[in-house]
């Protein structure tokens, strides 16, 4: 099809018929195979088309960017950007980085991570690695980790940041250089370990629940445990040790069905040698509120201070106390904004109290012999940067 240097189309000159005059086959084939020609060719970007006989070719002849790879030059503003999350399983676990920016697990034994399709080199790949040490596992980092993240006990918890310039050659751990947070709980007692710059951290603490008082009879009351002692606070990094000792303290036990007995009070829970959560009483075969261990009120003047759990009251950092049952009637367990809350009491024949929750929650009370709750077990939080 006869086109100039800018893509328009002319016309044959013998194109035009004239009223009265025979038309010849070079005034209607010609144009008829320019349109056909037209219409299986590329359309020239100057008339609307690409130019191009493939999706790719055209995008690159329009200066698209293609779906992967390609460079922006300029500002670029991006909103609503979401970042893809990977859930890694297994002892050997591979980061992909062309799969994703967030990798997370639950370890299941010893574990060794490897990375691998990092950027070219200068370019960049950051990602994070969401770390979650179900038992006692190692865990191992690929060599070209400058400097590896610190090691995590039993239930701890972290978020880690690494970064790699090079194409692999070598990873940053942003963490140990002062640019991250440092999170590690603990369930289970345990070591806590002091990251490398750490400056400042933050250590929240829940005595374990105490268990719930048991009554053969309905007549008599039997009241939940207390819940634990909850508290935060911060200290310098600098007076802790490299590696700091956690304790995490036992529910107590809830007092068994065929007796009339008050509930086991709860385990302290303690981090390194001067920091002490307290266990909360056990319930006792009373109408009163069961206190924690430390508490220095009189049990007719409990002073609700949002840091411990009384019998079927509701608590901030610490565990919330277990239901109370009496006659034919049991209440629900306190409740706790951070802490765990309380079991519910009980009542009926035969059916034992609830237990707390972890994070300290006190065990129920049972009256009807159905055996008191167990008080949760304690718990740790640190948190550094």
């Amino acid at each position: 099809m006869p086109r100039n240097p800018s893509g328009e189309y002319s016309l044959p000159a013998s194109y035009l018929a004239v009223d009265g005059q025979t038309a010849r086959a070079d005034q209607h084939n010609e144009p008829l195979e320019d349109l056909r020609d037209a219409m299986n060719e590329p359309t020239p970007i100057a008339k609307g088309g690409h130019g191009a006989t493939t999706a790719a070719a055209g995008l690159a002849a329009l200066g698209g960017m293609p779906k992967a790879g390609g460079v922006f030059t300029g500002g670029v503003t991006i909103k609503g950007l979401e970042r893809v999350k990977v859930e890694l399983s297994g002892v050997n676990p591979v980061i992909d980085l062309q799969e994703g920016t967030v990798f997370s697990i639950t370890t299941t034994g010893d574990t060794t991570f490897s990375f691998s399709n990092p950027a070219a080199s200068g370019r960049a790949s950051l990602f994070v690695v969401l770390l979650e040490v179900g038992g006692a596992h190692t865990v191992s980092w690929p060599a070209s980790v400058r400097v590896p993240p610190p090691a995590l006990s039993s239930g701890g918890i972290a978020a880690y940041i690494f970064l790699t310039t090079d194409a692999g050659l070598t990873y940053e751990h942003l963490n140990s250089h002062g640019q991250g947070v440092d999170v590690q709980q603990f369930s289970n007692s345990g070591t806590w370990t002091k990251p490398t710059d750490a400056t400042v951290a933050q250590i929240y603490l829940v005595g374990a629940g105490g268990g719930g008082a048991n009554e053969t009879a309905t007549s008599a009351p039997a009241q939940g445990g207390a819940g634990g002692e909850g508290f935060s606070t911060f200290v310098a990094a600098s007076s802790l040790g490299a590696t700091e000792s956690v304790t995490i303290g036992a529910g107590g036990a809830g007092a068994p069905s065929g007796t009339n007995g008050e509930g086991a009070d709860g385990g302290s829970t303690s981090f390194g040698s001067s920091l002490v959560a307290y266990g909360g009483r056990g319930g006792a075969r009373s109408t009163g509120h069961a206190l924690p261990s430390r508490h220095p009120e009189t049990e007719s003047s409990p002073g609700y201070d949002g840091h411990f759990g009384y019998s079927n009251r509701p608590t901030i950092l610490g565990g919330g106390g277990g239901g109370i049952s009496y006659s034919s009637s049991a209440t629900s367990g306190g409740g706790s904004e951070i802490g765990g809350d309380g079991g519910s009491g009980s009542f009926n024949a035969g059916i034992a109290a609830n237990d707390g929750n972890a994070k300290g929650g006190g065990g129920g009370g049972s009256t009807n012999d159905g055996g008191g709750g167990n008080g949760g077990d304690g718990y740790c939080l640190v948190i550094s940067w």
